[in-house]
């Protein structure tokens, strides 16, 4: 039934296109904007999400905004405007980049700032030397990720390693396509506990509490995964906005969610940020993945990120949760030249300088500062955004004065059945253009 769905719905959505009248720019609209419903219910049928939100508009503000579908595959729980999604790597532009923002425009950080001499315990070490221009634009020789389950869960036989890019007799749970986990471990009572205790920091899920030491071992893993010889070199790392985090923290004084959570409430922003289960409501929190890796558990209201969920839910490179209106107020701004209702929040001329490409004219890849960018149609060389692995994404393009959001749980109920990609949200971009061709 669903391939017969995903089959139709376009048919449907071609046909409605064919019947408007093109000199009636009300129904042409109004046709659009079924395309891009019937499109997006199409993802639902074809299993890419089981619901999401879409918000298109432009520095004036929200052009055409919707929710399809539900929070899981039962269709009980239909989504609203109002839910939260976890944003995944959206975090890294709409937490991290715009603190590194602010406090460029205040002269508080440089591109050509070293680690090691904005974070004192980084002085000596082996990053000591990585540029912030390195990690925001992903050329500092870090690994892509660490895998915290390494250290928090260990197999019952020494001899086995916890993770496999094989299935085997012993590895047998698959956690995406090309990552298998042994099917029995224990937790490591170093680092985590099963109960909450005098020496637990706080809950990574409702059944695991984390240990003071695995902060010290994530930020010892996270420094030996520094590769040197890569450095200059771009590879996409999650482990750069770790570090980034470290440095925001070092030079404002506040932990990361309270900088960026004031630059929010300045905007007055309500429905963002860390930690949502302390200020949301957890039937408004779509579920976004039975996690297989480490928690062996529905995880709701905690940052679907292994690292960012150990550190206690905020990091410089997951742990954001919002809706897509908020989202848009934040891609509005960027828009607006960092002004919003009247307020400078990012100087223009920071905003420019971090969306503008910064790699080499030689490089195969595309990228700003913190952000992301594509030389590819539909893609202008001015527009940039960033996607995140949950199934989210934003993409700006001053050039023609538009935005787009898609916030979506495409991991539910397991990364293993991720479908949502780079053609189906290109496509997303494409019906905006659209749409914003008939304003």
């Amino acid at each position: 039934m669903n391939r017969i769905l995903a089959i139709l719905l376009p048919l449907v959505a071609i046909c409605s296109a064919r019947a408007a009248d093109p000199a009636d720019p009300a129904a042409l609209r109004k046709a659009t904007e079924r395309k891009i419903e019937n499109y997006l219910m199409q993802g639902v049928a074809g299993r890419y999400f089981p619901g999401g939100q879409l918000v298109i508009g432009n520095k004036s503000g929200v052009i055409y905004s919707t929710s399809v579908g539900s929070f899981d595959y039962s269709g009980g729980r239909k989504v609203t405007d109002t839910d939260l999604y976890d944003l995944a790597s959206v975090t890294k532009v709409m937490s991290t980049t715009l603190a590194v923002m602010t406090l460029y425009g205040e002269g508080r950080i440089k591109l050509s700032d070293r680690l090691g001499s904005l974070v004192p315990r980084y002085s000596g070490s082996a990053v000591a030397d990585i540029t912030v221009r390195d990690m925001l634009r992903h050329t500092s020789g870090m690994k892509p990720v660490i895998y915290v389950c390494e250290l928090t869960c260990r197999p019952i036989a020494d001899s086995v390693k916890l993770l496999s890019a094989k299935r085997d007799s012993l590895h047998t749970v698959a956690v995406d396509a090309s990552t298998y986990v042994v099917d029995t471990f224990v937790y490591d009572n170093r680092y985590v506990s099963a109960t909450p205790d005098s020496t637990t920091l706080f809950d990574l899920s409702p059944r695991l509490w984390v240990r003071r030491s695995l902060l010290s071992a994530i930020d010892s893993a996270v420094v030996a995964s520094y590769q040197p010889e890569r450095r200059g070199r771009y590879r996409y790392s999650c482990l750069n906005f770790y570090l980034l985090q470290q440095a925001i923290e070092e030079l404002s004084g506040e932990t990361l969610d309270k900088f960026a959570g004031s630059i929010y409430r300045r905007m007055g922003l309500t429905r963002i940020g860390y930690k949502p289960l302390e200020w949301s409501d957890i039937g408004q929190i779509a579920p976004t993945e039975y996690d297989l890796l480490m928690r062996h558990d529905t995880v709701r209201g905690y940052v679907h990120d292994e690292m960012s969920a150990s550190l206690g839910g905020v990091c410089g490179n997951a742990g954001l949760f919002a809706d897509g209106l908020d989202v848009a107020s934040l891609c509005q701004m960027f828009l607006s030249g960092g002004r919003w209702n009247g307020m400078q929040i990012i100087k223009p001329e920071v905003l420019r300088l971090f969306t503008s490409e910064q790699m080499s004219p030689s490089s195969r890849v595309t990228r700003g500062l913190g952000f992301d960018k594509l030389k590819t149609e539909p893609y202008s060389t001015a527009s940039y955004g960033h996607t995140g692995f949950t199934g989210t994404y934003f993409w700006c393009d001053p050039s023609i004065d538009l935005y787009a959001v898609l916030l979506t749980n495409g991991v539910y109920p397991s990364r293993i059945d991720k479908t949502i990609g780079g053609s189906y949200r290109k496509r997303i971009w494409e019906l905006a253009k659209e749409l914003r061709k008939i304003q």
